[in-house]
């Protein structure tokens, strides 16, 4: 699990960020590292808060959006006891996919011949998360069509 060491750790109060997608991946690479879930019961264009999904648990992250379009975070409750609370090492939300999408691929090429099974076996192996079939399946499926929209973008730039 040394891929853990190497996801980002808990943003602080005050710290920057160039867009709430990047904000997003942080906060979902922490949760992953830290075991935890979280929820985002408010977003608009201005702000964004995250809350934790266990209500014993008073995590909190509020994020607002700056003059120059930055997006800074203006609350947090970080302190998070929440660990022994939860079942651990269970991804279950659909934003979780996409942190699939970005890290799973460092760790395995997915190819059509890459067994799902082979899928399962490496989030546990890597961060220490158990994901299902059906989720692996989704990976997947979503890996290789972004693999065909890359190679159609490439051969798009490429000069006749």
């Amino acid at each position: 699990m040394v891929a853990l060491q190497n996801l980002l750790s808990a943003p602080e109060l005050g710290q920057l960020y160039a867009s709430f997608d990047a904000l997003k991946y942080n906060i979902e690479d922490w949760s992953v590292r830290e075991k935890f879930h979280f929820t985002i019961p408010t977003k608009d264009v201005s702000r964004l808060i995250y809350i934790s999904q266990n209500n014993a648990w008073d995590w909190r992250l509020r994020a607002n959006k700056q003059d120059d379009d930055t997006i800074k975070i203006s609350v947090l409750h970080a302190e998070h006891t929440c660990i022994a609370l939860l079942t651990p090492g269970l991804l279950q939300h659909t934003s979780y996919q996409h942190w699939l999408q970005r890290h799973i691929p460092r760790y395995l090429h997915i190819t059509r011949a890459t067994h799902v099974q082979d899928i399962i076996d490496c989030a546990p192996l890597q961060f220490g998360e158990v994901i299902s079939n059906q989720v692996a399946k989704k990976l997947k499926t979503c890996s290789l069509e972004d693999d065909i929209q890359s190679c159609r973008t490439n051969f798009q730039t490429i000069p006749t």
